[in-house]
């Protein structure tokens, strides 16, 4: 009994090339429904070098998170926003190659800023967190539970301090102690520094800490401004803005109750600034500078910016 061979299927090339185009698409499609747009909102900056600081400003809703790391690959975050963030926070995380965290500091206690605390310790392998100069942190005991069963040694802010990490200064310049009976006004306030520029992180003081620091200190000046509680009508006064003199200012807001950011805020700092981010409409805000040039990008999903020039 003969038994006939099988031929071999034959494929044409063009069938191939056309299979392979297919799933290009479908990859390509994968990849940027999970990546966020990118687009770069100062194309006319050039930096220099290969020794950058980078500072993520997260969009994390109605709250507060922001990501340093510094040429030598230190990191450090400030504040982690709310619990129900928690994927959000990790998607983003993951997208900015942020694994571990050296320095995680929490402003104050108000969730918007520190819901995520504890799962943060957990996850990112935190090795100091940084809280406020107060005789009482009971409003942080999630985030200290979470510290001593996981090694992570924790600290207070101390107001004037410098804390180098690597070649970033973060000078404390205010530690919450001062204004004890208000949670806003007992926010951890740090300038950093990098070379020759700076970024103030403002967390949610209001105007009567702001009115202490202008006196307090004769150069508060800063190229960014991250704007105070969301850019609530409470902060940012004129004084302050006058003092700070920044050129960018980036606004960590979300949809909310409270009518963030107040329309008098907002005018003012188009007037101040060269260029105001908002992260409920350009998406997470990253920063890129040299120590001299200054360079920012957003990341957003169908979200329009609306920087002001």
């Amino acid at each position: 009994m003969s038994s006939k061979k099988k031929r071999p299927i034959s494929v044409s090339p063009t069938v191939v090339s056309a299979v392979v185009a297919v799933l290009t698409i479908i990859v390509v499609l994968i990849i940027t429904s999970i990546r966020p747009a990118y687009s770069d909102a100062t194309p006319e900056v050039i930096l220099e070098g290969d020794e950058l600081l980078t500072v993520y400003f997260l969009d994390v809703g109605e709250g507060d998170c922001a990501v340093i790391v510094t040429p030598e690959n230190k990191t450090v975050m400030i504040d982690t926003g709310t619990r129900d963030n928690e994927q959000n926070v990790v998607d983003q995380l993951r997208e900015f190659g942020v694994k571990t965290l050296d320095y995680l500091i929490l402003t104050h206690a108000h969730t918007d800023h520190t819901g995520l605390a504890s799962y943060i310790i957990e996850r990112y392998s935190v090795k100091t967190l940084i809280l406020p100069n107060l005789d009482d942190v009971s409003g942080f005991s999630y985030a200290v539970n979470a510290a001593k069963s996981f090694g992570t040694e924790i600290q207070r802010a101390v107001s004037p301090h410098t804390l180098n990490v690597g070649s970033v200064l973060l000078n404390f310049v205010f530690d919450g102690n001062d204004f004890v009976t208000d949670n806003s006004n007992s926010s951890i306030e740090i300038l950093l520094q990098y070379k020759e520029r700076s970024v103030l992180f403002t967390a949610d003081n209001e105007k009567p800490v702001e009115d202490h620091l202008v006196s307090e200190y004769k150069n508060m000046k800063a190229d960014v401004l991250k704007v105070a509680h969301h850019g609530s009508v409470t902060s940012t006064t004129q004084a302050f803005l006058d003092a700070v003199n920044p050129r960018y200012a980036v606004i960590s807001v979300g949809r909310n109750e409270y009518g963030h950011p107040h329309e008098s805020v907002t005018e003012r700092l188009f007037v101040a600034c060269e260029k105001v981010f908002r992260t409920d409409r350009d998406g997470a805000v990253k920063l890129v500078t040299d120590g001299k040039n200054i360079k920012f990008y957003t990341y957003s999903e169908d979200k329009t910016s609306q920087n002001a020039a």
